[in-house]
């Protein structure tokens, strides 16, 4: 990658695909997501910690037009039991004074629902959901009465492959959708920073013009230089520039900021 003392041609003209920004790599992707929703399958979203996946997958949802998007990262559900209720709601039961409640997939009856984390789910609750992906029901823990639900179901893992610790037969029914991480597609580091700082810049209702003329190309290029290991893709992209844009408000300069914080 070459740079120049000129960074415009990297900052100026951001395009925004459903908020997937990056003329380099982001079209792969989008093109990848739309072919995933127009399948019509459950999707499994796969990439390292940070990488974007819910973003994909908000970008699926509005390629979809369903009314909402519903999500829940799999590991906060400790148990079984935990996730079984959470996910598939709970029968009522007088006799024991427990209150009957939809869960999570019912809720999302008509929209899409992100399972984050979804290979720390037990074995039993990804066959479970295998049943739902075939049939298009559920069954509320502790009752008899099928449910019918229209959910697109959207998954994510940063598991390795080839299994992304998935039982085999729910593994099979996905589409699988790769996330490659920030140290893939450094061109568009610079795209995907200038983005997100205008977005927090606006929280502290700066101008970006204001701050721009204080950047130079060797801040980019410090971006694409930067690291970027697990745990530190997107999102830490996103913490540079939040960080930037909170001493920019402090009357901190620019391109101080900038640097500190790389």
């Amino acid at each position: 990658m070459v740079f120049y003392s000129d960074a415009s041609p990297f900052i100026s003209k951001t395009k925004n695909s459903f908020d997937i920004v990056g003329r380099f790599h982001s079209l792969s992707i989008v093109r990848e997501a739309r072919l995933a929703m127009t399948e019509r399958r459950p999707i499994l979203l796969c990439g390292s910690s940070g990488s974007g996946k819910e973003l994909v997958a908000r970008a699926i949802w509005r390629m979809t037009k369903r009314a909402k998007f519903d999500c829940e990262n799999m590991a906060n559900l400790r148990s079984d039991a935990e996730a079984s209720a959470a996910l598939f709601g709970v029968a009522g039961k007088s006799f024991t004074d427990v209150a009957s409640r939809a869960g999570l997939i019912e809720r999302s009856h008509g929209g899409v629902l992100f399972l984050d984390e979804i290979h720390t789910a037990p074995a039993e609750i990804q066959k479970r959901l295998l049943r739902t992906l075939e049939e298009c029901v559920i069954r509320r823990t502790g009752a008899d009465k099928r449910i019918s639900v229209d959910v697109q179901f959207i998954f994510a893992t940063n598991a390795e492959p080839p299994d992304y610790g998935l039982v085999d037969d729910f593994r099979y029914r996905l589409r699988i959708v790769d996330i490659p991480p920030l140290s893939d597609r450094r061109a568009d580091v610079p795209e995907i920073f200038d983005y997100l700082l205008k977005k927090e810049l606006a929280k502290h209702n700066i101008s970006p013009e204001s701050v721009y003329g204080s950047f130079d190309v060797s801040h980019y290029e410090g971006l694409c230089l930067h690291g970027y290991t697990n745990g530190d893709n997107v999102r830490g992209l996103y913490d540079i520039a939040a960080k930037t844009a909170s001493l920019i408000a402090s009357e901190y300069p620019a391109e101080r900021a900038l640097f500190d914080k790389i």
